[in-house]
């Protein structure tokens, strides 16, 4: 079992999104990863955010805490407000440069984003 944290960051009518691609699917997603031993959901959702995306965030509350089948454990997505706002294509520390999983970064607009099935649930939950 494992368990993620990722976090909802909106800038105006747009949301930060990576691509990725998981257990050979490509998707857009928000950006966050595994919770190490010893952290918090929040403090993993602030780090893995940085690492994916380059950005600075400051965790304004949670969103969701579901069972995910994808991953086989807990879920967890916060929404965040952007502390900087140039984000970069990151890296997954854990992986090897050629088997990177993120292949972009970008901001979406958020009725765009509503459409794409990994994020649509959560998106409906933030009433921007």
């Amino acid at each position: 079992m494992s368990t993620r944290s990722c976090a909802a960051i909106v800038n105006g009518d747009r949301i930060l999104l990576v691509r990725q691609i998981y257990k050979g699917e490509t998707f857009w997603t928000f950006p966050g990863g595994s919770i190490e031993q010893n952290e918090t959901p929040e403090q993993a959702a602030i780090r893995e955010v940085k690492e994916k995306s380059g950005v600075d965030i400051k965790i304004q509350h949670e969103i969701l805490q579901v069972h995910s089948d994808r991953i086989n454990g807990l879920y967890y997505c916060f929404l965040a407000v952007l502390m900087n706002a140039t984000p970069t294509l990151g890296y997954d520390p854990e992986l090897p440069e050629d088997q990177q999983e993120l292949t972009d970064v970008r901001w979406f607009p958020i009725e765009q984003a509503k459409k794409l099935p990994e994020v649509e649930r959560i998106i409906s939950l933030l009433n921007p």
